[in-house]
C-alpha cells in the first residue's frame, strides 16, 4: 500500500471543498436529490405503518382504567357471602354477575353474533348498548357451554381413571404420579364455581374418605404444594368446610420435612410418610429457584387459617435468603443448592 503524503491529503481536501454542487435545475441533479430524499420518506412511511398496525393489533386488548379488572379486584376484597352448609346447594351465579355488569354499562358488550354465540345477533338497545334479553342469552349460553365441557371432562375421568392422578384419554387409563388423586383435588374449586354440586360432592367424599397423605412415596414439593395443598385451601376458602382444612394442615406438616436442609432453601422432594427431604435427582441435587420461590402463597395462607406461623415463616425465609444473595444484572440462575444455598447456573449445576 502506497503512503499518502501531506500534498496528497491537501489535494483531496481541496477537491472536497471545491466540488461543484449539483443543480436542481438539471435533470441529473433533480434525480440525485430525489434519490437522497427517498430513504427518509421510506423511513417515515414505515414508522407510520408500524404505528397504524400496532394500534389496530393492540386496540382489542386495551381496557380503560377502572374497567372489568379493577372491578374484579375490588370485588375480591369484599367479604364473602355465607355459603350453605349443604354442598348440594351450590349457587354461585358468576355469569349473572357478568351480565349485570354488561347491562349496567360497565363492560363493553361487543359481539359479532358469530357461530360461537349460537348465531344470535346482539340487538342494539338503549344508548349504545344491547338488548337485555339478548345479552343474558349470550352470557348464559357461553356459561352453559363451559359447564358442559367441565362435566364432560369429569365424566371421562370418573369412568376411566377415578382416584388416579391423571386420565390418559387415548388409552382410557389412569396414571399415577404422586398417588394423591391430583385431578380430584385440583378440580374442587372449579367444580364449586361451575355450580356442579353433584360432582363436587363426589370429589369431597373422596377427599374425606380416600385421600391418603401418609404414602411411602417421594413427591415433588412444588407440584404437591400448588396442586394438592392449593386445591385443599381453595376448597376450604370457598366452602368453609373443615374437612379440607384438616387435610391441608396434615399435608403441610408433611411438606415441612423438605425444610430440613442446613439452609432456608428446601429440598426438591419429600417423602410424605417419613417427612424426609430428598435432593433432586438432577442438576447435582440442586433445587429449582422458581420452585422454591413459588411456595409462599399456600404456606402463608395455611398459617393464616391455622394460626400456626411455622408454615409461612419457612416459606418467607426462602425469599429473604434469596434477596441477600448476589444477583447477575438483577437475574438469578435457575438452580440453587439447598446445602450451601449457592446459586448455580444450569451449566455449573
Amino acid at each position: 500500500m502506497l503512503p499518502i503524503t501531506r500534498a496528497d491529503a491537501q489535494t483531496y481536501d481541496n477537491a472536497k471543498v471545491h466540488k461543484p454542487a449539483i443543480s436542481a435545475s438539471e435533470p441529473y441533479g433533480a434525480v440525485a436529490r430525489l434519490r437522497r430524499c427517498l430513504p427518509r420518506q421510506r423511513v417515515g412511511a414505515l414508522l407510520l405503518l408500524m404505528l397504524l398496525v400496532g394500534t389496530l393489533w393492540l386496540g382489542p386488548f386495551w381496557r380503560p382504567a377502572g374497567g372489568l379488572n379493577a372491578r374484579v379486584l375490588e370485588r375480591a376484597h369484599r367479604p364473602m357471602r355465607p355459603r350453605p352448609a349443604d354442598t348440594a346447594a351450590v349457587d354461585v351465579g358468576v355469569a349473572d354477575v357478568l351480565v349485570d355488569d354488561v347491562l349496567a354499562g360497565e363492560v363493553e358488550a361487543a359481539d359479532d353474533g358469530g357461530p360461537d354465540d349460537g348465531g344470535q345477533q346482539a340487538a342494539p338497545g338503549g344508548e349504545g348498548g344491547y338488548g337485555e334479553e339478548t345479552v343474558r342469552t349470550i352470557w348464559h349460553d357461553r356459561r352453559d357451554r363451559v359447564i358442559e365441557a367441565i362435566r364432560h371432562a369429569w365424566k371421562g375421568y370418573k369412568q376411566w381413571a377415578w382416584g388416579y392422578d391423571e386420565l390418559q384419554p387415548l388409552s382410557r387409563t389412569g396414571s399415577t404420579w404422586f398417588d394423591l388423586g391430583l385431578t380430584i383435588v385440583d378440580s374442587l374449586d372449579t367444580l364449586w364455581l361451575a355450580g356442579l354440586s353433584a360432582e363436587f360432592s363426589e370429589a369431597r367424599e373422596w377427599v374425606a374418605e380416600q385421600l391418603r397423605l401418609d404414602n411411602d412415596r417421594e413427591v415433588n414439593v412444588f407440584e404437591v404444594t400448588i396442586r394438592v395443598l392449593g386445591g385443599l385451601l381453595s376448597a376450604h376458602h370457598l366452602t368453609q368446610d373443615g374437612v379440607f382444612l384438616d387435610k391441608a394442615r396434615d399435608l403441610g406438616d408433611r411438606l415441612m420435612g423438605a425444610f430440613s436442609s442446613h439452609t432456608p432453601i428446601p429440598y426438591a422432594s419429600v417423602n410424605l410418610r417419613t417427612r424426609t427431604g430428598i435432593r433432586a435427582h438432577f442438576a447435582g441435587g440442586a433445587s429449582s429457584t422458581s420452585e422454591v420461590t413459588t411456595l409462599q402463597l399456600e404456606f402463608a395462607y395455611l398459617s393464616a387459617l391455622t394460626g400456626d406461623p411455622k408454615y409461612g415463616n419457612a416459606a418467607r425465609a426462602v425469599m429473604d435468603h434469596i434477596e441477600r444473595l448476589p444477583k447477575y444484572q438483577g437475574l438469578v440462575p435457575i438452580f440453587i443448592r439447598c446445602d450451601a444455598a449457592r446459586m448455580e447456573s444450569f451449566r455449573n449445576a
